[in-house]
């Protein structure tokens, strides 16, 4: 007999891409500021010095409006505001890979793609919590570590501060991309967990 079994949606985490964040013609002026800003000379993939790179552009206002639309329409958080804390441009060499990493502090954090061909990886955060290890038969969203994609160009990929990823080894030219962390601001939660943040 035949088990009837049916999926409940229950803890998902808001991974999303945005399509077209910034045109063509933006998109070349950003991609030529990125080659403009320094980088360590002997890493194959480095962030620049710079985390100040979209303050006062209008990419900055443009983003944290992105960021504020997902946040009252996906996320549901009407209590507050947000802001770009940090933003920064990373540039990755032939050979050129991250380690591991999340963004602590930070509620949110989005990358913009400049060129086509990037792959970023997430790590599923689920899997810290199981004690178990198989060998799987196929990977789907329930059984797998990690998620690897390949934004288009001109778009950005939003995930939680929280969620581990890494730049996958690339291989071509170099690969340019612009990231920014997001913070509320105002006062937001409640009763004994109510905070008020500039």
């Amino acid at each position: 007999m035949a088990v009837e079994a049916q999926i409940i949606d229950s803890f998902n985490v808001p991974l999303l891409y945005v399509f077209n964040a910034v045109d063509d013609l933006e998109c070349i002026e950003l991609l030529q500021l990125c080659k403009q800003e320094d980088y360590l000379p002997n890493s194959k993939s480095t962030g620049s010095d710079n985390v100040d790179f979209l303050k006062g552009t209008k990419y900055e206002e443009r983003f944290v409006n992105m960021f504020t639309e997902i946040a009252r329409n996906l996320l549901m958080i009407d209590q507050c505001d947000f802001k770009m804390g940090v933003s920064w441009t990373t540039k990755t060499q032939d050979g050129g890979w991250s380690l591991t990493h999340d963004h602590k502090n930070y509620f949110f954090s989005s990358v913009l793609y400049l060129q086509g061909n990037s792959k970023i990886e997430f790590k599923n955060p689920l899997t810290l919590r199981n004690s178990f290890s198989f060998d799987y038969s196929a990977l789907n969203p329930y059984n797998s570590e990690e998620i690897t994609v390949t934004p288009p160009k001109n778009s950005m990929v939003f995930f939680p501060g929280y969620l581990e990823h890494s730049i996958v080894l690339h291989s071509g030219i170099d690969r340019y991309t612009i990231s920014m962390n997001y913070q509320p601001v105002g006062t937001y939660g409640s009763m004994d967990n109510r905070i008020t943040s500039n």
